[in-house]
């Protein structure tokens, strides 16, 4: 029997179907990669971003090192609510603003305003201190920093939780301004409120003047019209009246002495305050700030930390980690 040849197909043979191929899928499939597929690629790639850590690491700290330092300080203020001078109740319900509001002292303190004022109190020696370390000797001298300018980029007003103090921080290149800045800051601020108490004594003494002017002109028409009556009906009835009119000026003749006495002793209080700053003495000598609520025990806590810091001066040095948070804690 012969065999057809290889590729060929016997005309008598059965065929064979083909079966279909399955048409390939051309869409593209979302690539899922597990944990060790990301362990897999950082491993052989981890070197460039320690690379590129490295130089962005080098370059900030290349920056750093050029740039001059900074030196900081900071001061304290502590306030208390004020006093009511003249007895007159608010008609409606009580505001927040009838409590320490230290965030009205931080917006004083921080408005151009009041940079401008103490600004304006530096001497021309304190002046050439503070633009020294800015001085570009590119610039013209009408184009160097200001001292204003420099105050606006230097100063930091932050609050202490739940207490009425504000701490006064100040940055600059000098050590010496930077103290400087931060007293001249507080003691400036302490004789704006003492002048702005002052200014309100004396309009409440205005107040109290011209109310026992017109009390007094009252009574005395009172009295008159009861003269006159006396004489018309011979009687000496509205004796009432007239005895409250005499009480209510009494009164304000009390209230106005007392808003005079007051007005005095802030302008004592002013005066001291300006001595003690010309003489370079410390302000918690003066009764007026030492009567403040927590200076006392601000000022025995500084006493201690002085006392603890000469102790540790005997033992260790100046950057010992315990020589540090003693300075950190006087500060």
């Amino acid at each position: 029997m012969n065999n057809p040849p290889r590729g060929q197909h016997s005309p008598n043979a059965p065929r064979r179907r083909r079966r279909p191929q399955p048409i390939p899928n051309t869409r593209a499939q979302p690539v899922v990669r597990s944990v060790k597929d990301y362990f897999i690629m950082f491993r052989e790639r981890w070197y460039y971003g320690l690379l590129a850590a490295l130089i962005v690491a080098g370059g900030i700290a290349a920056y750093q090192m050029t740039r001059p330092p900074v030196y900081a300080t900071s001061t304290t203020l502590i306030f208390e609510p004020p006093t009511q001078v003249l007895d007159i109740r608010p008609v409606g319900p009580a505001l927040v603003g009838d409590t320490i509001n230290l965030a009205t002292h931080i917006e004083q303190l921080q408005s151009g305003s009041f940079r401008n004022f103490v600004a304006a109190s530096f001497t021309p020696e304190e002046v050439e201190l503070i633009r020294a370390p800015y001085l570009d000797p590119e610039l013209a001298p009408g184009e160097q920093l200001s001292v204003e300018a420099i105050l606006a980029t230097s100063i930091e007003i932050a609050e202490r939780r739940d207490t009425p103090i504000l701490e006064i921080r100040a940055f600059h290149r000098s050590p010496e301004a930077a103290k400087l800045i931060a007293d001249r800051y507080a003691s400036r601020y302490i004789e704006y409120n003492l002048a702005r108490a002052e200014s309100g004594a004396n309009s409440a003494l205005v107040f109290l003047e011209e109310e026992e002017r017109k009390l007094r002109k009252q009574y005395e028409e009172a009295q008159q019209r009861l003269q006159d009556y006396r004489e018309k009906y011979n009687t000496v009835s509205l004796l009432e009246n007239q005895n409250v009119i005499a009480a209510r000026l009494e009164a304000i003749s009390n209230e106005r002495n007392e808003a005079k006495n007051e007005r005095l002793e802030l302008e004592s209080a002013l005066r001291q305050v300006e001595a003690f700053q010309k003489e370079g003495r410390d302000l918690t000598g003066i009764r007026y700030i030492a009567d403040f609520r927590g200076v006392a025990e601000l000022q025995a806590r500084l006493n201690d930390l002085q006392a603890e810091r000469a102790l540790l001066e005997q033992r260790y040095l100046e950057r010992h980690p315990r020589m540090i948070e003693n300075a950190q804690a006087i500060e």
